[in-house]
């Protein structure tokens, strides 16, 4: 690693590019500075989508009337699981969850242009993770897939879910 000035393992989280070249073109006599990014198991597992802000999905509780405190108590839910805690005693109150929008329109702009219909099959994947015991996407898909939520045709046994994460997953690569 010294011998090619390589002195991290890890570019800094600020850093767009991980290794650096300058090619030599003597055809053109240019020397452009090409960056790549690697993904890599150290530190911590790679991820293909990060989750915060620019990737949120918005729901709106319907079906049900609380008191501030009841509000207040559920949100000061602190525990690990916070998010899936909550969600679940908003359902055992007969709390219904309905997908409204992504918090960030280029987001959904950026799904639509893979599918028109992912954001609306990504937040049920979101849903069905934080609502059930499941979390390997094939077992999400599984679900969302027996439960049909958006009414796809699929008397033929078409999996129309499973192809489009699919999709979704080999454009996010």
């Amino acid at each position: 690693m010294q011998s090619i000035n390589c002195l991290f393992l890890k570019a800094s989280s600020t850093a767009k590019t991980d290794i650096t070249i300058v090619v030599h073109d003597q055809r053109t006599n240019q020397q452009p500075i090409l960056g790549f990014s690697v993904k890599s198991q150290l530190g911590s597992p790679s991820t293909l989508l990060n989750a915060g802000k620019t990737t949120n999905f918005i729901f709106k509780i319907n079906n049900l009337k609380l008191v501030e405190s009841e509000i207040e108590k559920i949100n000061l839910i602190d525990s690990r699981s916070k998010l899936m805690d909550r969600i679940n005693t908003v359902l055992q109150t007969k709390g219904k969850f309905n997908f409204i929008k992504t918090e960030k329109q280029i987001f959904s702009n950026n799904l639509i242009l893979i599918d028109s219909k992912l954001p609306e099959i990504l937040c049920q994947m979101v849903y069905e993770f934080y609502s059930s015991d499941k979390s390997r996407v094939s077992d999400l898909v599984e679900n969302i897939n027996t439960k049909n939520p958006l009414g796809f045709d699929i008397s033929n046994e078409h999996r129309f879910y499973e192809y489009k994460i699919k999709r979704f997953l080999t454009d996010m690569l």
